[in-house]
């Protein structure tokens, strides 16, 4: 916690602080329990190296700000810097962004057990770990830093406000909807992580260089998501032709309406 940011370090890793890291491991507990299943298990079913709950710091993509009134200058590196418009809207946007991830961990847990494909099931495991990831990298984002000069500590006031949501109270209202059928669980890592694609894409050029420097990793787990979702939609579509399996076109015609809409 005592690094300084560094975009020349393209692996440095870091974690919360024991207070914060237990608080997020007591919504774990809570909400994603098969977490230690996944952890236990990894090996079994991935060659790459086993999942590790950390903050990924990569490299900027740009020094300097690329867009917008201040396009030129070099990135800000702390909220010292920022004036106090800037540390509000950027405390909203990494809320936002912690927002979906949970959200999204709890939407998942309440289908996967529907699924019938062990290995499919674990992909999903994953994404929901991948997920708490992201999350604990926004926290982190928030903890690394001094966000109190607005005259409240908006760091504290937002991680307790995320901890503590709901399906129904997230800051996205795609992620305020219950999963029907692991169907929902595939057609929403194809549709919505897509969109999450977009959104992290766009937080690379983030004027705040510990936000943007997030977003790399961040992508890189992101491509998972994208392609858990669309390799069982092609897969269940190609049976359904041939007359085999038991999820229908028509069926993820229906998943796909629920979606898309939220997605656009």
């Amino acid at each position: 916690m005592t690094k300084a940011w560094n975009s020349e370090d393209e692996n440095r890793i870091d974690k919360l602080p024991d207070r914060l890291h237990n608080r997020i491991m007591d919504w774990q507990k809570k909400n994603f329990p098969e977490y230690d299943y996944l952890v236990g298990h990894w090996s079994e079913f991935y060659k790459q190296t086993p999942f590790r709950l950390i903050a990924k710091i990569g490299p900027l993509q740009s020094e300097t700000i690329e867009v917008g009134r201040l396009a030129g200058r070099p990135k800000f590196t702390k909220t010292q810097d920022l004036d106090d418009e800037m540390i509000v809207q950027s405390a909203k946007i990494i809320k936002a962004q912690c927002s979906t991830e949970l959200g999204s961990i709890q939407q998942h847990r309440g289908s996967i057990h529907k699924a019938q494909d062990p290995r499919l099931q674990f992909d999903i495991l994953r994404v929901m770990a991948e997920e708490f990831r992201h999350a604990y990298q926004m926290l982190y984002v928030l903890a690394s830093d001094d966000w109190a000069r607005v005259g409240k500590d908006i760091a504290s006031e937002t991680m307790d406000a995320l901890l503590g949501m709901e399906t129904g109270g997230h800051v996205l209202d795609a992620f305020n909807l219950y999963f029907d059928s692991f169907v929902d669980n595939c057609v929403f890592c194809a549709v919505i992580d897509r969109v999450g694609k977009y959104q992290l894409r766009m937080q690379q050029v983030f004027s705040y260089a510990p936000m943007a420097q997030s977003m790399g990793p961040m992508l890189y787990e992101e491509a998972f998501h994208l392609a858990t979702g669309v390799n069982p939609l092609r897969k269940w579509a190609a049976e359904w032709h041939k007359g085999e399996g038991n999820v229908s076109v028509p069926n993820i015609q229906r998943h796909l309406n629920k979606w898309v809409p939220r997605g656009l």
